[in-house]
């Protein structure tokens, strides 16, 4: 038998450039055709420096989102700042190869609500964060063309909360009507993700190919990336009941495939390029995980009794949770955009860009644990040269999400099984606010 559990966040809530949610080092210095440490994040070719450099980026994002679903209160909300330091490194070998590395958190996210809120089943608290290390190598064999390699490893740290209906699993393990067990308090739950760790490894590559002078074409893909994060795993079938399930949970970790392609122009003092991005969210559409080593720490003649009427046992319950499927529905999305440089004096430069992508989330799975938005990103910044060898680049994102009145969600407790079940119906109002700040320090010697 299989229990419908969302396990963690959709990592789909602000897609930008990167694929993973979170604006990279430096805003719009981060681009396809970028040299340097802050191409690293995109293309790999990027390691291609004509001198050693280090790039040192102190970020903050700030995220709220407000949601008001259908027949129910607001849900709190409150925004939050989270930091996204950044370093990265390039070192030319010879005149054709150069190393490059860079040590970035792609996406965090975190969250929570009251235990007794709408919208505990959907989480109570959550959190996920991506850790990426990228060792890159660039080659040079001709002056107009650079091909570049990198291997990833990310390191994933998970923890959630949410309540559960033991009556629904009851429901599906002993094959009978759940009307009447669905939405029983005496079986409302819990379950618990603890410390969970994993890590996956990937690849990307790239190229620079430059036609014209001032010109440049680059491209990179950036393949998926799967490992297996473990976590202990604890089930509390009744709040009234002093019954406990405990062993752990292996759950996927998939990042999606991302592919991208820019075309720099130069414009008097000023480089403009226009770019476009595809991510492949549709392999985060659904995942398997799985517990391990499940066992029931006590036993409760009431629960023994509930479940006896459907002719179960503990150990029955227990095989219930032999499989977690969830599913999340996301879909492959297309960013588009263009960024660009201007010489303002012999010190300072002037850089901005704009972004924009639709949803991967369709509406008839949204709820606000899975969940994203169709999003401009409008991106700025000025860099200052301290002399030759010293920049400072202050830049900032701000994110301009359009809201989602969403009237179809199919996820509810009473719903058809169509993936996952979740309390409430996700149908309401969603509306993401977020933005980026960054301080970007690049030493070159």
């Amino acid at each position: 038998m299989v229990m419908h559990l969302i396990l963690v966040l959709d990592t789909a809530m602000a897609v930008g450039a990167a694929g993973l949610g979170v604006p990279v080092a430096g805003g719009a210095l981060c681009t396809p055709d970028a040299l340097g440490p802050q191409g690293l994040a995109m293309n790999p070719a990027a390691a291609s420096s004509l001198d050693p450099e280090l790039m040192l980026d102190v970020g903050m994002l700030y995220s709220k989102l407000e949601v008001q679903l259908d027949g129910q209160d607001p849900l709190p909300s409150s925004g939050s700042w989270q930091p996204i330091p950044t370093l990265g490194v390039t070192v030319p070998l010879t005149e054709h190869l150069g190393l490059g590395g860079l040590f970035y958190v792609p996406y965090g996210r975190g969250g929570g609500g009251p235990e007794d809120g709408p919208q505990r089943f959907h989480g109570i608290e959550s959190s996920v964060t991506v850790l990426e290390l990228d060792l890159a190598v660039a080659f040079t064999p001709l002056d107009i063309f650079t091909v570049g390699a990198s291997l990833r490893a990310a390191s994933l740290s998970l923890s959630t909360y949410k309540a559960m209906d033991t009556g629904q699993l009851i429901a599906g393990i002993a094959d009978v009507d759940a009307e009447g067990l669905v939405g029983d308090p005496f079986l409302e739950g819990y379950t618990r993700l603890d410390d969970g760790v994993g890590g996956a490894m990937s690849y990307a590559l790239g190229a620079h190919i430059r036609p014209a002078e001032g010109w440049q074409v680059s491209a990179y893909y950036r393949a998926p990336m799967s490992g297996v994060t473990t976590a202990d795993f604890v089930l509390v079938p009744s709040n009234d009941l002093q019954v406990e399930v405990a062993g752990q949970m292996e759950t996927p970790l998939n990042m999606p495939p991302e592919l991208g392609v820019s075309v720099s122009v130069p414009f008097k003092k000023a480089v403009i390029t226009p770019q476009v991005h595809w991510v492949g969210w549709s392999s985060w559409a659904s995942f398997t995980s799985r517990p391990t080593g499940l066992s029931a720490g006590s036993s409760d003649p009431v629960l023994d009794g509930v479940l006896d009427t459907f002719g179960l046992t503990i150990d029955d319950l227990l095989s219930g949770v032999s499989e977690v499927e969830s599913f999340n529905g996301n879909t492959d999305i297309f960013i588009f955009g263009v960024s660009g440089e201007v010489e303002a004096t012999d010190r300072v430069a002037l850089f901005g860009g704009v972004l924009a992508h639709g949803v991967s989330v369709p509406d008839d799975v949204a709820h606000p644990s899975s969940l994203d938005f169709a999003t401009t990103d409008l991106r700025g910044g000025v860099i200052w040269s301290m002399g030759k060898k010293t920049r400072l680049a202050l830049g900032g994102d701000a994110l301009f999400s359009a809201t989602r009145d969403i009237d179809s969600s199919v996820l509810s407790m009473t719903a058809p099984p169509q993936g996952t079940e979740a309390v409430p119906s996700g149908n309401g109002v969603y509306q993401l606010g977020l933005s980026r700040v960054g301080l970007t320090w690049l030493q070159r010697w």
